[in-house]
């Protein structure tokens, strides 16, 4: 079963710009917004989640991008320590959230900006984290020795693409990421890391996605079992052998997000 965290869109909207995607002059349709989200939920509880729900909060409308509240190592969490002021207030909500519910939480320096598994992302036993834009690398070391885990450091460097789970998606036996949003150095690395892995455990396959696909938020979807819960239908190949949930996340990609901004896996 996956455990999932998801927060109802009660109070989203765009009312402040933090990432290309975001105009306040494009209206959020809240009742498309909601039913969108509604969906959703359900496709991901038809694929075998388990969600878990926090309160919404009128002053903080992205809360219901919960995959950047924090980063889950078994019953520890590691917080999100928001880049931008107009999310930083979701913190304590979050916090509240993870102590009630027996989590153990560990709270980093605040002058070190992370944004959770909007920017950590597991692939096997390994931890790809992303830097650039939302999430400072000084994070990546400490979170490797938290967890005792192995990190690979992924620079980002199309903002458009300002968190790793907008352009690198890990699923079971393959990888689905839009290679241009890093740089690179970290291209190299990247790929290394993912040819040890697919070493390892026998198979695997490394898919590189196209602009257009990229801009549709395809790796911003997330494998529930056999199932992926996808917020486009171009995924050409992508997702070959795989069930497919198609979701219009129409929306929320306004914001600059889609299905898996919109879960923390728990």
């Amino acid at each position: 079963m996956t455990d999932l965290l998801v927060c109802n869109p009660a109070y989203f909207n765009i009312d402040y710009e933090i990432n290309p995607w975001m105009d306040i002059g494009n209206d959020i349709d809240p009742g498309l917004a909601s039913a969108q989200w509604e969906r959703m939920c359900d496709k991901l509880k038809q694929a075998g989640a388990n969600l878990h729900y926090i309160e919404p909060m009128h002053s903080f409308p992205d809360m219901v991008f919960t995959a950047n509240a924090g980063l889950i190592y078994g019953k520890t969490v590691v917080l999100s320590n928001f880049k931008h002021p107009e999310r930083q207030g979701e913190k304590i909500f979050f916090k509240d959230w993870f102590l009630k519910n027996g989590y153990r939480v560990v709270e980093l320096p605040d002058y070190i900006s992370f944004e959770g598994e909007g920017d950590a992302l597991f692939f096997e036993n390994t931890l790809f984290m992303g830097y650039g834009f939302r999430t400072d690398p000084e994070s990546h070391a400490i979170i490797s020795k938290a967890f005792n885990i192995d990190v690979v450091s992924c620079e980002l460097v199309d903002p458009r693409f300002y968190h790793l789970d907008t352009c690198f998606l890990p699923l079971k036996n393959r990888v689905v990421y839009y290679r241009q949003a890093f740089s690179k150095f970290s291209q190299e690395i990247m790929l290394q890391k993912l040819m040890d892995i697919g070493h390892e455990i026998g198979v695997l396959d490394v898919l590189n996605v196209h602009e257009e696909q990229a801009q549709d938020f395809l790796c911003n979807s997330i494998e529930i079992n056999e199932t992926v819960v996808a917020p486009s239908d171009m995924f050409s190949l992508s997702f070959s052998g795989k069930k497919t949930s198609i979701c219009d996340m129409s929306e929320f990609m306004k914001s600059g997000g889609a299905v898996k901004c919109l879960t923390l896996k728990l």
